[in-house]
């Protein structure tokens, strides 16, 4: 309880760090687990030799969930901001190069139908005129829908693939899973 309170009082870009304690009767296992399922950014696990050696046990998001390391409770103390930081940050750039690696141009419809038909995923972009019964016609056939439509036209206007009609901008697609 007083790790949980000296937490507490820390600013972390201008909020407390948040912290709950879990006190449930209920194996380390499942605690753990359901701790991981909701998304928990830091995990601490504290234990009576943790507390009589003024230790902790972290486990990160950012990392396996057998990935746990032990510190000292001033060190963690100490470097929870900065940890924090490191996490989004990586978080940040796995997100950004798994857009970037999903992420689709395509100008023919051959292409784009091949590409969904052969189990590709993430996110296509395409010129398209603004056809729902063309956008129908795509689900129907592919199970692909509309994902993004910009509120801004591109610089580059085009032809849309499907329908053959002029198009302003680009448009993302991808399936549902």
């Amino acid at each position: 309880h007083k790790l949980a309170a000296d937490l507490g009082v820390l600013n972390y870009h201008g909020r407390s760090i948040e912290v709950e304690i879990d006190d449930r009767d209920m194996r380390g296992g499942e605690k753990v687990w359901s701790w991981i399922k909701r998304g928990i950014p830091i995990r601490l696990e504290v234990g009576p030799r943790d507390m009589a050696d003024d230790a902790v046990f972290m486990g990160r998001r950012d990392r396996g969930h057998k990935d746990k390391e032990s510190g000292p409770r001033e060190t963690l103390m100490e470097q929870i901001t900065t940890i924090l930081d490191d996490m989004q940050e990586g978080m940040l750039q796995r997100a950004r190069k798994r857009v970037e690696a999903d992420t689709h141009m395509m100008d023919d419809r051959e292409a784009f139908a091949a590409h969904f038909e052969g189990g590709g995923t993430g996110f296509a972009w395409t010129h398209w005129a603004g056809d729902a019964k063309t956008e129908a016609a795509i689900k129907a056939d592919l199970g692909v829908t509309l994902r993004v439509i910009p509120l801004e036209a591109d610089a580059d206007a085009g032809t849309c693939p499907f329908s053959g009609g002029d198009s302003d901008r680009r448009v993302a697609w991808a399936k549902a899973y």
